[in-house]
């Protein structure tokens, strides 16, 4: 039988759906006390300008979660956004993800503009 053990808490994988597994350990992720990285946090606290982000919005993100942010090849962001902080979007932003791309290497700024920009959709 395997098993994976994450944050002292063993769980027997092949008996899972995929999604529950993956369910099992973003729920542990919480508990262990993960949370947004100390770069997400302090670009959360910029004031970002939407109309600046929707002009990097458009060149970076329309191609796979659409102009309007209702998705496509990538998530709706309309109905993901409601779920998530800034922090946690940015940290999506940043490092990827479930076939998103990282954008790490973009300045805080822009970044702060374009969510400020996934706000307003």
């Amino acid at each position: 039988m395997s098993c994976v053990t994450y944050a002292h808490l063993e769980i027997d994988v092949f008996p899972m759906r995929p999604s529950y597994l993956v369910l099992s350990i973003f729920y542990m992720s919480i508990i262990s006390g993960c949370g947004p990285s100390e770069r997400a946090l302090n670009i959360a606290e910029l004031s970002g300008d939407p109309e600046v982000g929707k002009t990097h919005y458009n060149d970076l993100c329309a191609r796979c979660h659409g102009e309007d942010g209702r998705g496509g090849r990538g998530l709706n962001l309309i109905k993901h956004r409601k779920h998530h902080d800034d922090a946690e979007l940015i940290d999506t932003v940043l490092e990827g993800g479930g076939g998103m791309p990282s954008f790490g290497y973009l300045e805080d700024q822009l970044i702060a503009d374009i969510i400020s920009h996934i706000r307003e959709l």
